[in-house]
């Protein structure tokens, strides 16, 4: 589908700008000023305040977590308080007595009452330690409460009450649980506000954005029905199974993330997460969801290294831990409702996290799918059958199925992909007398089997990957480029 509008965000507290958004070769935003920028940055701190420049509000050039703004829903009256004057509600939200948690800038609360958001003024400057107090003529008892900034001057709270309520707080009382760094990741924002905001959306002008497919190789398979005495006709259904690996993604912070969609034919019935190097990788909260908007939590057993992988995941080719780890998804929800024959996309969704917030990885991350899915039922002698497959990765393993006892018998199977040669399927060995090199048959019972594997590592098109490094570098400083290189 087309898209409507992209949003731009950060987990850190490092600031960044920029000047140009292009989604597929069009420009979606552009600051006139340039490569030069027309927004300028600057931490106000006590004694360098410039009011001139505090208002960051409206600027579309920079984000910069924490977040601008945050929202809580509102508790509700318990039945033995007595209702508040609607008309003079009071908020009080008090400042932690620590370093940065202090601000210059003003701050603003919104309340949603009857599905609309009223806003107005809080405060301008709190000192730590200091408890900011306002009356607020609402109309009504809210379901919400949003508490924001309009400074690139920080402020942190740590409690913030709402007619004697606490509406949030944090466990860490007066002295305050986060630290605020003026550079680096932080994964917890729940009591800090800064401008500009961490996210920036952009609306797309519709109509003129190419759109593109996702890439997912199809392949496709042909078998032949084939035996000797002319019984290899079949009326069951075969079934194939695919391995495939792809990449998840490169590089991902602390509290980030990272989400992909999969095409496949098919039910996937095992997930393997792999890191390709030793910048170990810590994540929880994974899920993936089907295309009927199923959804499964992906959860894994055992200790390694003293560590419940129940509760947080690691990979890390080296050091004891785990270059991979397999997630069984038989129990997911659409094991016992998807067809094998359906094809669509399964978003992965992973957050990055750990123990001790050394989770982040510059790392390559790798997807493997096990996916189930039909081939034919239904087979008459001397019939080729042949069906296509979207696979989010090369195959590099095949497994044909038959589950019942009518067998069938085939010779001359081959896959190929869309563009590129086919791979004859062959497997060895002697069943029954037969050589299995030749010709094959699937059967449950009589002494067949009921499912032969190819390994696909020999095809022409299961090549090993490659990486390409290459350092910048020119006599007079000049080799840095703004441009994409591809290879």
């Amino acid at each position: 589908a087309e898209p409507v509008r992209l949003a731009l965000s950060m987990q850190s507290a490092d600031a960044w700008g920029f000047w140009k958004v292009v989604v597929n070769g069009v420009v979606v935003l552009e600051d006139p000023a340039g490569s030069e920028g027309s927004d300028e940055y600057t931490s106000f701190h006590a004694g360098v305040f410039d009011k001139d420049h505090l208002d960051f509000l409206d600027t579309k050039y920079w984000i910069e977590g924490p977040p601008v703004s945050q929202s809580f829903p509102v508790p509700k009256l318990p039945a033995e308080v007595p209702k508040p004057e609607m008309s003079a509600l009071v908020v009080t939200a008090s400042t932690p007595d620590k370093e940065h948690a202090d601000t210059l800038g003003c701050t603003w609360l919104a309340f949603l009452v009857d599905n609309t958001w009223k806003k107005f003024d809080f405060f301008c400057g709190a000192t730590r330690g200091e408890v900011k107090t306002h009356v607020f003529d609402v109309g009504g008892w809210p379901t919400r409460l949003q508490l924001g900034i309009d400074s690139t001057d920080e402020w942190a709270f740590w409690r913030l009450t709402l007619a004697g309520l606490v509406v949030h707080e944090d466990p860490g009382g007066s002295a305050g649980s986060e630290i605020f760094h003026g550079t680096g990741n932080m994964h917890a924002f729940s009591y800090w506000l800064e401008g500009p905001g961490r996210t920036q959306t952009i609306e797309i002008p519709s109509g003129n954005v190419p759109i593109k497919a996702p890439e997912a190789p199809t392949f496709t398979m042909s078998c032949k029905t084939d035996w000797p005495d002319n019984s290899g006709a079949t009326v069951e259904e075969i079934t194939t199974t695919f391995v495939t690996e792809t990449s998840f993604f490169t590089g991902a912070s602390m509290g980030e993330e990272r989400t992909k969609s999969f095409n496949m034919s098919g039910v996937p019935t095992k997930l393997t997460l792999r890191n390709t190097g030793n910048d170990g990788w810590g994540y929880n909260s994974c899920t993936l969801e089907s295309p009927d908007g199923s959804t499964c939590r992906l959860a894994a057993s055992g200790i390694v290294k003293g560590v419940d992988m129940a509760m947080h995941q690691f990979v890390k080719d080296g050091d004891g831990w785990l270059p991979s780890i397999a997630y069984d998804l038989s129990g997911c929800p659409w094991r016992t409702k998807t067809s094998k024959k359906q094809n669509g996309p399964y978003t992965l969704s992973c957050t990055t996290a750990w123990i001790d917030d050394t989770g982040a990885t510059s790392g390559e991350i790798m997807a493997g799918f096990v996916v189930e899915t039909s081939f034919f039922t239904g087979a008459s002698m001397g019939e080729v059958k042949q069906n296509s497959f979207v696979l989010s990765g090369v195959p590099s393993a095949l497994t044909m199925t038959n589950a019942g006892s009518d067998g069938w018998g085939f010779t001359s199977c081959a896959l190929a992909p869309s563009a590129g040669d086919p791979c004859s399927l062959s497997v060895s060995g002697t069943v029954n007398g037969m050589d299995m090199a030749n010709r094959a048959m699937l059967m449950r019972g009589g002494g067949w089997h009921s499912s032969l594997d190819y390994d696909l590592k020999g095809c022409s098109w299961a090549v090993d990957a490659y990486t390409l490094s290459c350092k910048t570098d020119w006599v007079d400083s000049s080799g840095a480029t703004a441009d994409e290189i591809t290879a």
